[in-house]
């Protein structure tokens, strides 16, 4: 199977003046780049790479927005047989001190602006450049073309888990992910896809950029979604399809309608449902689908004639079941369909007989169209992220005033949920509701953060050594929080 750098230059040979890239920043400022210039830039990050000895094996760290320098170094890192290492650049340092002990990258390529709050997490990595010094990586010089089985990208989602864990997807995986998602979206090499979710996440990478190159399509890249320019943007740039997380959507369905809510070329939004309320608001067709990192694309797509509310049918190449409780169950190829392991963990979320235990629950209908229903463990999902409620209690524990802490997900109209916390103080000492965000906001990204922090005599218990989280999250009841 092809891998990405396949697929570049199959893509670059064929049509090297066409816009691959039209990456827009905070102030609507464009960057572009054809085929051509992106094929060539990533040769020349390949040979730098390898003349530093970066090669099958070896990782790079990228902590960038959706910019051409992010596109082009990406598909270098990958180029030169290495795996690339996406996280975003607004993470904390302690998050990004357990990536870089983790994955140990031997080089890092991150926002200047970021450096000055990660630069010290950065310190064990052998090389750290700024964004803007990324012309020191290029080099010149065949590059061994990269092995498709090989990594050649590493995500960091919250799964279950206190502590992130490094999803290893494969070249191969990529390149499926160039060719199956077109049987999903449908694009030809006149689209122009619209990516607003940030590059550290799979959609923006599996779900639309690899099959925006696959069709040889231009890709419409907005440093991050903003509700105010978003639809600006795809009218300006002439976006046909995008993705986007339900958040995402909320947001936008919470402004206020305009005229120019429909003035657009857009004919599909992709998203985790069948949506009826965006159709009618923004005049494209939605179509629903489900899908985790470990999954690298959706094993569930729900097309237009499906139902409102439900995230798919099964893709081709997947088998997807439901167990008596609903709970969902994915079966692929390890290192295609499905993701390759997790960096450093020798634990496994796949079975004996290649079945993945996502962790959700579902349910189906008479005509094979499932829908969503619940996220087991203690796993919210915040605007698009995943969070796991053990990794900011862990960090709520290490105040020496907080005795015991529980984080439950509370309802929000923008971002679906987010995190609630709830605190038992030590006898004898006390503590504010303001120092404790202090503290999450120094050792967690901006959506791990709390919104809110109660402080409680004591949590209620199913047994001696089990919080009742169900009867936390009654508690925090379903209006929207502030």
């Amino acid at each position: 199977m092809a891998g990405p750098s396949d697929i570049l230059e199959r893509a670059a040979k064929a049509r090297p003046d066409h816009p691959m890239l039209v990456c827009v920043g905070e102030k609507g400022e464009v960057t572009g780049r054809t085929y051509g210039q992106v094929a060539e830039r990533a040769r020349r990050v390949a040979a730098g790479l390898a003349g530093r000895g970066i090669a099958a094996g070896d990782r790079v760290l990228l902590a960038l927005e959706n910019t051409t320098t992010f596109f082009e170094c990406w598909f270098g890192v990958m180029r030169a047989g290495a795996a690339a290492v996406c996280v975003s650049p607004r993470l904390a340092p302690a998050e990004v001190s357990h990536v870089v002990r983790d994955a140990r990258p031997r080089l890092a390529l991150a926002q200047r602006a970021a450096l000055y709050r990660i630069g010290d997490a950065l310190a064990p990595v052998g090389e750290v450049l700024a964004e803007d010094e990324h012309g020191r990586l290029d080099g010149s010089g065949p590059v061994p073309s990269p092995a498709p089985e090989a990594p050649a990208l590493v995500l960091y989602t919250s799964g279950s888990t206190s502590r992130p864990k490094g999803v290893l997807i494969t070249g191969a995986s990529l390149g499926f992910a160039a060719e199956r998602m077109l049987e999903s979206l449908p694009l030809t090499g006149d689209d122009r896809s619209l990516v607003a979710l940030p590059v550290s996440h799979v959609n923006a990478l599996a779900y639309s950029t690899m099959p925006a190159v696959g069709a040889g399509a231009t890709i419409v890249a907005m440093d991050r979604f903003r509700a105010s320019t978003w639809l600006d943007v795809a009218r300006e740039h002439g976006a046909t399809v995008a993705s986007l997380s339900m958040a995402a959507l909320r947001i936008l369905l919470g402004r206020s309608p305009c005229g120019a809510d429909r003035s657009h070329r857009m004919r599909t939004i992709g998203c985790g449902a069948r949506w009826r309320e965006v159709e009618e608001r923004f005049g494209a067709r939605t179509i629903g689908w489900y899908g985790m990192t470990e999954t690298v694309i959706p094993p569930l797509v729900a097309p237009p004639d499906a139902p409102y509310g439900s995230c798919g049918r099964p893709t081709r190449g997947y088998e997807v079941r439901l167990d008596g409780d609903g709970r969902l169950f994915v079966r692929g190829r390890r290192g295609v369909e499905l993701f390759a392991g997790y960096v450093g963990d020798p634990t496994d979320r796949v079975d004996a007989d290649g079945w993945l235990e996502t962790g959700d629950r579902l349910r189906s209908d008479e005509g094979g169209n499932h829908f969503f229903v619940s996220r087991d463990g203690d796993v919210l999902r915040v605007g698009g992220e995943n969070v796991a409620a053990p990794e900011i209690e862990r960090v709520l524990l290490s105040h020496p005033a907080v005795l015991e802490a529980a984080v439950v997900g509370g309802p929000d109209r923008a971002l679906g949920e987010v995190p609630v916390a709830f605190v038992v103080v030590r006898e004898g000492h006390s503590v504010q509701r303001e120092e404790l965000a202090l503290l999450c906001g120094r050792e967690l990204a901006p959506w791990k953060v709390p919104r809110r922090f109660e402080l409680v005599a004591e949590l209620p218990r199913v047994t001696l050594d089990k919080v009742d989280k169900k009867a936390l999250r009654s508690e925090v009841g379903w209006n929207e929080i502030d």
